[in-house]
């Protein structure tokens, strides 16, 4: 299983860092195909690497005394080719560590949204990874 989390990893589509973070309000990044990291590179073949994929983090559960928790991830402009493909995203502190790692969701077209588990506080999400695998 750590194999396959690995792998998917490895197939990363990218991480784009969230410049100002607003706890009360969505952020909105592009993601495009190419290098995740050093060491990683993106084995997918269904998403174009001039196609961005759009991310939007929406602000979550207002937790009184802690602030925003991250809400649940829309992702927009996936390929059509990657219909029937597992899509998750991996939220990224400022260190680029992950913080938690959505529940993992099935592409049926060109969006898709995961589930973030509760928790995790807006303000400490710099950056998002999405992984696209066949399982």
């Amino acid at each position: 299983m750590a194999k396959n989390r690995r792998k998917s990893a490895a197939i990363a589509l990218a991480v784009i860092g969230i410049a100002g973070l607003s706890l009360a309000s969505a952020s909105q990044l592009d993601l495009t195909g190419g290098t995740l990291q050093a060491g990683t590179t993106d084995l997918t073949d269904c998403q174009p690497s001039g196609t961005p994929v759009v991310a939007e983090m929406s602000a979550g559960t207002f937790v009184a005394g802690t602030g925003y928790e991250a809400g649940d991830v829309s992702l927009t402009g996936i390929a059509a080719a990657c219909t029937g493909k597992q899509i998750e995203a991996v939220l990224l502190d400022a260190g680029g560590n992950a913080l938690t790692t959505s529940a993992s969701a099935a592409i049926g077209g060109a969006s898709a949204t995961v589930s973030v588990p509760a928790g995790i506080s807006a303000g400490s999400v710099e950056g998002i990874a999405v992984v696209i695998s066949d399982n």
